[in-house]
C-alpha cells in the first residue's frame, strides 16, 4: 500500500535548509554587532577628547577665577609687601594651568575639534 504524499513527509532537506538559514542570520548578527562596537569604540574615543578639552579648560578657568579672587583679596588689605610675596607664587600656578591646557588643546586627536580661538587666547602676550 501506498502513503498519499509521502515525499512532502520529509522534512530532511527543509530542517538543513532552516538551519542554515538560522547560521547565517546569526553570523549576520554578529557582523552587525561588531560594526555597532566599532562605532561606539569611535564615540567615545571622540568623547574622550572632548571631555580632556572641558576638564582642561574648567581647570584653567578656576584657577584663572580663583587667582582673580586672591589678588581682589590682596588688594583690599593695599599692603604691598605681601601682594608682591603672594602673586608670585599665584602668576607662577596659573602659568603652570595655561601651558597644561595648551599641552592638552594641542595634543588632541584629529578627529576631535576644538574652537580656534581657544589656543590664542591661551598664547602667552
Amino acid at each position: 500500500m501506498k502513503i498519499p504524499n509521502f515525499d512532502r513527509l520529509n522534512i530532511g532537506p527543509r530542517l538543513k535548509l532552516c538551519f542554515v538559514v538560522i547560521i547565517l542570520l546569526m553570523l549576520a548578527g554578529y557582523g552587525f554587532l561588531l560594526w555597532q562596537f566599532h562605532l561606539v569604540r569611535v564615540q567615545q574615543a571622540r568623547f574622550s577628547g572632548v571631555d580632556q578639552e572641558l576638564i582642561a579648560v574648567l581647570r584653567f578657568q578656576s584657577d584663572l577665577l580663583s587667582f582673580h579672587s586672591k589678588l581682589d583679596e590682596l588688594a583690599q588689605y593695599q599692603n604691598v609687601d605681601r601682594l608682591t610675596r603672594e602673586a608670585g607664587p599665584l602668576a607662577t600656578v596659573l602659568g603652570d594651568d595655561t601651558e597644561r591646557a595648551r599641552d592638552v588643546l594641542t595634543h588632541l586627536s584629529g578627529d576631535t575639534h576644538v574652537d580656534p580661538t581657544l589656543l590664542p587666547t591661551l598664547s602667552p602676550t
